[in-house]
């Protein structure tokens, strides 16, 4: 897997807009700070990438998990959009990498909208739990409305 810095506007090893899909997942809580699993290999990244617990995902798992969201549901795409590989979430981190991290964590909403098809990792869900999600579905573009809603009335707050 190889991360492309952004180049002006919205263009990515000299791709203009490519179509992408995008993964969320949880890790932040399950980062093994012991260091005794592999990270996921990111190319032309030029941070630590955090290890996880090998109970919540292995990065052998994560790449799959990857490999599959860039096959898609209605769209494949070369382009996969994965925050550990786009934001930097080092904790030691300069003055600068927090300004990009801010700014790129202020673009989730474009970010997540633009994607051809999202996915949610529910990585230590066992499937045969998810059997009956009746009830529990919310359909992603709603989610992405409230956000950036919420988003506006705390910008507007904050000026």
């Amino acid at each position: 897997m190889t991360s492309y810095t952004r180049e002006g506007e919205n263009t990515y090893n000299g791709s203009r807009e490519p179509a992408y899909n995008i993964l969320s997942y949880t890790w932040g809580y399950f980062q093994d700070t012991s260091n005794t699993q592999p990270p996921l290999l990111v190319r032309r990244v030029d941070w630590p990438i955090p290890s996880i617990q090998e109970a919540h995902f292995t990065a052998d798992t994560f790449e799959r998990a990857i490999r599959r969201v860039a096959k898609g549901v209605r769209h494949r795409c070369e382009w996969v959009w994965v925050d550990i590989a786009c934001i930097q979430e080092h904790q030691y981190e300069t003055k600068e990498a927090r300004r990009l991290r801010g700014q790129e964590i202020g673009r989730q909403v474009s970010i997540f909208r633009r994607a051809k098809d999202s996915f949610s990792w529910l990585s230590s869900i066992k499937t045969v739990d998810l059997g009956d999600t009746s009830g529990h579905v919310v359909h992603w573009n709603d989610f992405v409305e409230a956000f950036d809603q919420a988003f506006e009335i705390t910008k507007k707050r904050r000026s």
